[in-house]
């Protein structure tokens, strides 16, 4: 990131440091945000469901 930072006021390779700093910036949040957020809704939808279910009567032997 600091390499493309160095690069982002050299005109020719402007738009290479503007990707690759976006990029870094767009992955950094889907793996500390995104992908966190998608797995606890999906945790609690399942949990939720799960309570929800009607439970089986226990089976007695005799």
């Amino acid at each position: 990131m600091i390499g493309a930072f160095v690069i982002l006021f050299d005109p020719i390779f402007q738009g290479l440091a503007v990707s690759l700093i976006t990029g870094a910036l767009a992955s950094t949040a889907l793996t500390l945000v995104v992908v966190p957020g998608i797995y606890f809704l999906v945790r609690r939808r399942a949990e939720t469901e799960r309570a929800t279910r009607p439970q089986a009567p226990e089976r007695r032997t005799p």
